[in-house]
């Protein structure tokens, strides 16, 4: 998967379990729980090839930018 469509389908999958008064706030909470996600990724990957963890690091970056 590339690394803009992963960044979105993260962000996807926990906006249902976001909470906040307005669409907005749901959106950033949801961003804040897939930077948890893919730090956890990134930690997972710190010892493993440098491709899986260039590719979780700029999976982060594009999360950053949405």
């Amino acid at each position: 998967m590339n690394i803009e469509d992963k960044a979105r389908e993260l962000v996807e999958s926990f906006y249902e379990y976001s909470e906040g008064y307005s669409e907005e706030g749901k959106q950033e909470s949801a961003k804040e729980c897939a930077m948890i996600a893919v730090n956890e990724m990134l930690k997972l990957t710190f010892y493993s090839s440098t491709e899986d963890n260039d590719y979780w690091k700029a999976v982060k970056y594009e999360i950053i930018k949405m």
